[in-house]
């Protein structure tokens, strides 16, 4: 049995509480904030987690939180998959309903993206530790401050003041890069 868009915004609503219409959208490589500016051209509502970083020469770089993937407002949009045709843009993420054969995109909580707003803004003001740690390779970690707060990953290097870790989001493992005092080894 086919179902609508609509029909299956309204049996979200119902079983999940208050309905989000934010889907994930992945992007090509490096172009996050171009896929924005094409998005928002077309009325689209965006947010791209990002953060800025000092670099040496007293400059800022704008860091994505989730490399290659933006977040999008798709509640007063008439075709979702028009977002897959325009540039910068891979693809919406999506999944295939058990009762329908149309694929559906895969919807957020409005609650996890407004906390995720949030933690991005605290983000950028936060102060660092001059403490150098170092933590071991393939060691269990937790993240202990940021928009991936109490999420556990792996740690793939450090360099003492750094650390990329290896963290599952979206069923996918990601990379992402941490100062060390926002982690701690997990026993």
């Amino acid at each position: 049995m086919r179902q609508s868009w609509n029909s299956t915004r309204a049996h979200c609503a119902m079983s999940c509480g208050s309905f989000s219409s934010w889907a994930c959208v992945a992007t090509q490589p490096q172009q996050e904030q171009r896929a924005v500016e094409q998005l928002q051209r077309q009325s689209f509502q965006t947010f791209f987690p990002a953060y800025r970083v000092k670099k040496k020469n007293r400059h800022f770089a704008v860091r994505p939180l989730f490399p290659n993937y933006i977040f999008v407002d798709i509640a007063n949009a008439a075709k979702w998959s028009a977002i897959n045709n325009t540039e910068y843009v891979k693809q919406v993420l999506t999944y295939t309903p058990k009762e329908g054969e149309y694929r559906q995109p895969h919807l957020f909580p409005a609650e996890f993206i407004e906390s995720l707003k949030a933690q991005v803004v605290e983000l950028e003001g936060e102060p660092r530790s001059a403490v150098v740690n170092y933590i071991p390779v393939g060691c269990k970690v937790e993240i202990i401050s940021g928009p991936l707060k109490h999420m556990e990953a792996l740690v793939e290097w450090t360099d003492g003041e750094r650390v990329a870790l290896l963290v599952s989001i979206f069923n996918r493992t990601t990379k992402a890069r941490f100062h060390v005092s926002d982690v701690v080894v997990l026993k």
